[in-house]
């Protein structure tokens, strides 16, 4: 910023300036004022009186003298627009806005003494006092004004034919007091752990630092929740009168602030939540610059306990209440091992409504007693670790946890673990599903399972079926080849899965016989047809093989030939021819058996009705008896 920006920015705090001037007290923000005294009892310096010094004119500095004085005079002739002076110079980013002074001003001979005010090119702009004829005392001088450059005490010729040499003409300036207004405010850096975003824990590190390119910085503080984290850096201000805060200089401070902190969020004035943190610096003029953010602490972790009780409808949950009400719970994990054992099992674990939760499966581990722990971890890091339950006992459970049932199954009526039915007939499985306590399970769901055996079309049928609220279940079995029945229960996250035979069903063939005659002279032939039922089942490669019988003799049955097989599609014909061998008629009876093969899965022996043919005596027989 030029001086001459600097003057016109300045220009809005001139009516502020003469207030600062009238009260002598210190504004806040950009635009604040300080005093500045030189050649004064107080400080008998004039470091920043930048003095001006051509031949006709003597320039001397007495301020330690008794009558401490800048002193110009004239000592031979000058010409017109010669100048003798001492000039006050406003640092960069500030300007003058009031003078006091003693001065003893004289003029004489076209010397010209006066105090005035200037840009930074040394041209006037106010005049502060001019000399009188007289000139023998120390008068106060003062002048309150908008923003300047300089403050210039000068004795300068301003005779166009020149001014001759006089022994009366001077300028003697003392206890020059400036008020200069600082429109520049510090700037400030702030970095470190601590500044970061985020949740923050434990000590961290908090840097910082600071300049002012107007009066300089003075002092630098650190404050959170308004208590001062330790004590403020004071800047370098070699140019301040002791013990005042007048400045002895234009620029009474000079570089800049740097400094780290390293608190522990843990301890006073912090506090968990959010908490302020203002990194402020001020010039010497009262300017300031604050840096004011929110830190987020949480130095608590956690908390985290074991529910009390496992749940009796889902036992192999596993529930730890946790939370954490400043930064919140992050992650969390849930680990188990037998008892007493070393390394921990981890279980994959959920947070869920205020809870770590995992399911353990307690049927894939031998039974025993087993003990958990629970660890839990806030956004901020802390973390914290527990064995125990709500009620402080250690968090052990035995498994299994799921509770044992007992499955029954059974066929037809009469509970038999095998049943032979004939051919087409339907036939039932039922039977119980019970708790260890003997009370009845209701509304499961159980799988019953019909294995059929080599030969049938389909290997196996599934169903499935609910108990009742008697815990009772039971299944109609449709028709078809023998088969196992066999009942499951998968469990649920209360009980443990079971499994019960429900016994053989044994199936009986069904064939059929029709002989082509009921009457059959000798020699004879009658031809039997008929078929095998097969539901279910196919006929062997080769045809289902039979056997024709006949019986002889009360309850003797003999195979008649060898036996034979149907065509593929079940159906039979076989012949038979009658010897001439009766002396009277004969009544046969015959039937068709159902030989036993593995690839057959009509398991039970079985026959088809019998049928009646009678031979009729047609031929001579020798040894009939005539």
């Amino acid at each position: 910023m030029t001086r001459n920006q600097t003057r016109t920015r300045a220009m809005a705090f001139g009516a502020v300036a003469l207030l600062w001037l009238a009260t002598g007290t210190r504004a806040e923000g950009a635009g604040s004022t300080y005093r500045v005294l030189q050649c004064d009892p107080l400080n008998v310096g004039s470091a920043d009186a930048q003095s001006r010094e051509v031949h006709p004119y003597n320039v001397a500095r007495h301020c330690s003298d008794p009558d401490r004085a800048l002193e110009v005079t004239d000592v031979w002739r000058a010409d017109q627009g010669d100048e003798g002076s001492f000039t006050w110079s406003a640092p960069a980013q500030t300007g003058i806005v009031g003078v006091h002074a003693e001065a003893k001003l004289r003029r004489d001979n076209g010397h010209k003494a006066r105090l005035y005010m200037a840009d930074g090119q040394h041209r006037q702009t106010f005049v502060v006092a001019n000399g009188d004829d007289s000139g023998g005392v120390f008068r106060g001088q003062s002048w309150q004004g908008p923003p300047q450059d300089e403050f210039v005490a000068a004795l300068r010729c301003e005779d166009a034919g020149g001014c001759p040499a006089s022994g009366d003409a001077k300028t003697y300036v003392r206890s020059v007091k400036l008020t200069v207004a600082d429109f520049s405010d510090p700037t400030l850096s702030v970095g470190g752990a601590l500044a970061a975003s985020g949740w923050h824990r434990g000590s961290q590190l908090l840097s910082f630092s600071g300049d002012d390119q107007g009066s300089g910085l003075e002092r630098l503080d650190v404050r959170v929740n308004g208590s001062e984290l330790g004590s403020p850096e004071q800047g370098a201000c070699p140019g301040v009168i002791p013990a005042t805060h007048t400045a002895a200089r234009l620029r009474p401070c000079t570089g800049g602030i740097s400094g780290s902190v390293y608190p522990s969020s843990s301890d006073l004035p912090f506090h968990d939540g959010d908490n302020t943190l203002s990194v402020c610096a001020d010039d010497f003029a009262g300017n300031g610059t604050c840096d004011t953010r929110t830190v987020a602490v949480d130095n608590t972790p956690p908390t985290l306990v074991f529910a009390s009780q496992q749940n009796p409808g889902d036992p192999e949950l596993i529930r730890a209440l946790v939370g954490d009400p400043t930064s919140g719970v992050s992650t969390g994990q849930i680990l188990y091992r037998p008892a007493g054992a070393g390394d921990w099992t981890p279980l994959p674990t959920r947070i869920v409504d205020g809870e770590l939760r995992a399911r353990v499966d307690s049927t894939a581990v031998p039974a025993g007693s087993y003990e958990f722990a629970a660890q839990a971890a806030d956004v901020a890091g802390n973390a914290t670790v527990t064995t125990l339950r709500e009620d402080g006992l250690p968090m052990v459970l035995d498994f299994p946890l799921k509770g044992r049932v007992q499955l029954t199954a059974a066929l037809a009526h009469g509970g038999s673990r095998r049943e032979v039915i004939p051919y087409g007939r339907r036939s039932s499985v039922r039977g119980h599903l019970r708790d260890a306590r003997g009370h009845a399970v209701r509304g499961q769901k159980l799988t019953v399972v019909e294995h059929y055996g080599q030969g049938a079309l389909i290997r196996k049928r599934i169903s499935h079926v609910r108990t009742n609220r008697h815990g009772h279940w039971g299944l109609r079995l449709p028709a078809g080849p023998s088969r196992r029945v066999s009942v499951a229960y998968a469990g649920t996250r209360r009980y443990l899965d079971a499994n019960a035979r429900g016994g053989h069903l044994v199936v009986k063939s069904k064939a059929t016989l029709r002989p082509s005659r009921r009457h059959v002279p000798e020699k004879k032939r009658v031809v039997f047809r008929g078929h095998i039922a097969h539901k279910g089942a196919r006929i062997p490669n080769g045809g289902k093989l039979l056997e024709l019988q006949v019986r002889s003799a009360p309850k003797t049955w003999h195979t008649v030939k060898e036996g034979f097989r149907t065509r593929p599609n079940g159906h039979y014909r076989i012949g038979y021819k009658f010897q001439p061998i009766y002396c009277y008629d004969v009544r046969y009876r015959f039937r068709v058996k159902v030989a036993r093969e593995g690839d057959w899965p009509y398991k039970a022996p079985s026959t088809s009705k019998t049928k009646r043919v009678t031979v009729l005596d047609r031929v001579q027989t020798p040894n009939c008896g005539g």
